[in-house]
């Protein structure tokens, strides 16, 4: 596990990365912070998200997904539902789901056939803006779960 500070959405545009994770709400509402910023530059994460029903509590610990063309090659992007609800007032980041969705986007590559260790994962802190996740849980959980695999967490200084 590879730990920088950078902006995630520039990385993934210049093609650092082959899969991109990020947490979202299941709201379908992605109007701050890096969700807002994926939204944006990537439009095709907000429209998996929307694919989805708004509020259904059975998409946490799950994903939707998008692909996206980006530098000259395919990157799949996946919003992995870890919150009920978003914004600062609400303490509703979950370290069960965010397990849970990586578990599920980890088989879902599997699956079809894509080999985990040759895949550039690139994560933000998944949880530690917005959702007020505490980001040694979040790291901890992160460098389990992706062990003897290519993860770069894309750091925002600010959550250090």
């Amino acid at each position: 596990m590879n730990i920088i500070t950078g902006d995630l959405v520039k990385l993934t545009k210049q093609g650092n990365f082959d899969v991109v994770i990020q947490g979202c709400n299941i709201q379908c509402v992605q109007n701050k912070g890096l969700a807002k910023e994926m939204r944006e530059a990537f439009p095709a994460v907000y429209e998996a998200d929307f694919e989805t029903y708004t509020g259904d509590k059975s998409k946490l610990g799950y994903y939707s997904k998008a692909q996206v063309n980006t530098s000259g090659k395919l990157v799949h992007i996946f919003n992995a539902y870890t919150q009920e609800f978003y914004g600062r007032m609400h303490k509703s980041f979950n370290y069960n789901y965010l397990e849970e969705s990586i578990d599920a986007i980890l088989y879902h590559l599997k699956v079809n056939d894509y080999d985990l260790k040759a895949i550039k994962f690139g994560l933000p802190l998944i949880g530690c803006g917005y959702g007020k996740a505490d980001a040694d849980k979040v790291k901890a959980i992160l460098e389990k779960k992706f062990k003897g695999l290519n993860l770069t967490i894309v750091n925002r200084s600010r959550y250090e």
